[in-house]
């Protein structure tokens, strides 16, 4: 899996990021393997998505997910890994 932050997440979508998106989706075409991104990050992707292209854009972000080509990253917080939060 390849760890994916929010603004390639945006560029592969939004068109109108002009050569990042051109970038993005070139450099996408070339993966064999999965995205993968946090909570945090998708849901920063989804508001700005919605803000540039509305919820049509939000439906492409969705796919990715459905289509298994993106993941969201689970890490439970354990009550022993609060005591000591350097070690997380």
């Amino acid at each position: 899996m390849i760890l994916v932050d929010t603004g390639p997440l945006i560029a592969l979508i939004d068109k109108s990021q002009g050569e990042v998106h051109v970038r993005c989706v070139a450099t996408y075409k070339t993966l064999t393997e999965p995205l993968l991104t946090t909570w945090p990050c998708f849901t920063e992707a989804m508001y700005f998505l919605l803000e540039l292209r509305g919820w049509s854009a939000q439906a492409i972000l969705w796919n990715f997910i459905k289509r298994k080509a993106l993941f969201l990253w689970r890490n439970p917080v354990s009550k022993s890994s609060l005591k000591n939060p350097g070690k997380l």
